[in-house]
């Protein structure tokens, strides 16, 4: 090799820089990639596993119903538990979030009250999820349907109905309350 330098200096060391450069970088783009499609799929079989685990709750919940002619109480996950289990429910674990020890939260506002005391069961939640790293939470309503809700979603849900005011009525002039001239 007269004529050539060996080392760094040369193109060929360069060019392998560059090689290697480039195959590092695609290792990572790749390595995202893949991180990426397992969280998806890691949140997709959350959401299944959220909907199933409440699925088989309102099917407890019915049950205790029918029996004690009131839902359960809901003033906590332990008082939900307690009155669900073991008669009406033989697996705790499906009371607590897939993969956590977090418990599916309760509504505390219909505790062993009659389902027929709510107007629409259907908007009514019973138990809920945190929300997940999208915003999203998984609720199980009065009505025994299972929904996913994003926050302005459920937030409208939970709020207060406030009262409509009374139609305004016809009015009729009346007497002025200020004495008569002399």
């Amino acid at each position: 090799m007269q004529g050539r330098e060996l080392g760094c200096k040369t193109l060929g060391c360069a060019t392998a820089i560059l090689i290697v450069l480039l195959c590092f970088y695609g290792m990572m783009t790749t390595t995202e990639k893949i991180a990426r499609v397992a969280k998806a799929k890691q949140a997709t079989k959350s959401k299944q596993t959220a909907r199933q685990s409440l699925q088989a709750i309102a099917i407890s919940v019915a049950s205790y119903e029918a029996d004690a002619g009131h839902l359960p109480p809901t003033t906590s996950p332990d008082d939900f538990k307690n009155a669900l289990s073991p008669r009406f429910l033989s697996d705790t674990s499906v009371l607590f979030e897939s993969g956590s020890d977090k418990p599916f939260l309760p509504n505390p506002a219909v505790s062993e009250k009659k389902r027929s005391a709510f107007k629409e069961p259907g908007n009514v939640p019973l138990l809920t999820t945190a929300p997940n790293a999208t915003g999203l939470r998984t609720v199980l309503l009065l009505s025994g349907e299972v929904r996913e809700l994003d926050s302005d979603a459920y937030d409208s849900l939970i709020a207060p109905k406030k009262p409509r005011p009374a139609p305004a009525g016809t009015s009729v002039p009346g007497a002025s309350p200020a004495p008569a001239p002399r």
